[in-house]
């Protein structure tokens, strides 16, 4: 091989290097930019269940009261085991996910996953509701399919901005007092 073809193969063997680097270099900078989760904070998951309080004589949240690292992507994974639709749903907006990444939940209904961006009027059993004017975002929960046999709705919210933000459930549920801490009433605090 003459000069001029050692340099030619040398050039395009260069060439083709710099333009696999540079696309595989695009390629890192997107996935870990958008990540796994679509945020580039840090993740960490926050998980409640609604499940039957027998002092309470209704179904009630647990872990009423969340506190959340400042500038952290928050994956909330909510178990309801509550088998009843809401007798009232105040708005229509109620039965519709908002505030979320991507305006979407994911739910887990035996064995099976899918993608939901609202629950039909006739399956929502309680909200996870936040209306601080910072943050509001509104994630209906489907009914679960029997007390024994609950639902698991997993969704995620960029906390960044410090302070605490109540939230809460905002359709008739139940009986229960429902700004009571602890049954479907809580906070966030954010720091």
């Amino acid at each position: 091989m003459d000069d001029q073809g050692y340099f030619n193969l040398t050039a395009a063997v260069l060439v083709t290097v710099v333009v696999v680097a540079g696309f595989a270099a695009l390629m890192w900078e997107g996935s870990s930019a958008s990540g796994a989760t679509g945020s580039s904070l840090p993740t960490v998951e926050r998980n409640l269940t609604i499940q039957w309080d027998p002092s309470a004589s209704s179904y009630v949240y647990s872990s009423a009261h969340l506190s959340v690292p400042l500038n952290t992507h928050v994956v909330f994974v909510i178990t309801n085991y509550d088998p009843e639709a809401a007798s009232y749903i105040p708005s229509p907006s109620d039965a519709r996910v908002s505030g979320t990444n991507g305006a979407t939940m994911t739910v887990l209904r035996d064995g099976a996953s899918s993608v939901a961006t609202e629950v039909p009027f006739a399956q929502v059993s309680h909200t996870f509701t936040i209306s601080s004017g910072i943050y509001d975002v509104n994630v209906p929960i489907p009914v679960a399919s029997s007390s024994t046999d609950p639902v698991q709705v997993s969704f995620s919210v960029d906390f960044t901005t410090p302070g605490t933000f109540d939230w809460g459930c905002v359709i008739l549920c139940g009986t229960q007092d429902m700004t009571a801490p602890g049954d479907m009433y809580g906070t966030i605090t954010v720091a």
